[in-house]
């Protein structure tokens, strides 16, 4: 598997057949992944993944499985899609089995990075449902804010600009040693 970056616990890999299983189980886990990634959930079939994967690979966009570097394991996808006018939507499932695990939070803040800093992007965006307010809360941890809602999604965002200004903002205070006193 080719990784692409890391974070602390996570390798970010290219999509790749190798993983074909592991996509299958997550996408058709029809109660805690795939009901938070489409309405009206329906499971995939190997030849429709088959052909998902296909696409991802010709196309390469900034579409990551994430790995867990310690096991090995598959955490889930991440993807920073439909990018113009140097915006992005974010897009992410995590199984069900590494979900409250804080993975997702640190794959978010990672994507972003990723998406600022390698991309060049100033505006990173994303769509969740109102009924997954564990996601809601992991998306304000990462400085998301709502900008805009309907009655069953609401829409978030953050800019490379707030990101900077959070940051500097909750930076540590350094502590200086107070001065001599001249003899």
């Amino acid at each position: 598997m080719e990784k692409v970056f890391e974070s602390e616990r996570i390798n970010f890999v290219r999509v790749t057949e190798e993983l074909l299983y592991d996509y299958m189980q997550m996408v058709n886990d029809l109660e805690c992944v795939a009901r938070f990634i489409r309405r009206n959930a329906e499971r995939y079939t190997i030849a429709e993944e088959r052909e998902f994967i296909q696409s991802v690979i010709e196309d390469n966009p900034p579409f990551f499985s994430m790995i867990e570097r310690n096991s090995g394991e598959f955490i889930g996808n991440i993807e920073l899609r439909d990018i113009k006018d140097n915006a992005a939507e974010l897009g992410i499932a995590i199984t069900a089995k590494k979900q409250n695990c804080g993975y997702g939070k640190e794959s978010v803040s990672r994507i972003i990075t990723y998406g600022f800093d390698t991309l060049g992007l100033n505006k990173v965006m994303l769509r969740v449902y109102r009924d997954n307010p564990r996601a809601i809360s992991v998306y304000e941890k990462c400085g998301f804010t709502v900008c805009s809602s309907s009655d069953d999604d609401i829409m978030m965002e953050i800019t490379k600009r707030s990101l900077i200004q959070r940051t500097e903002n909750t930076a540590p205070a350094v502590l200086v040693p107070p001065r001599q006193a001249a003899l």
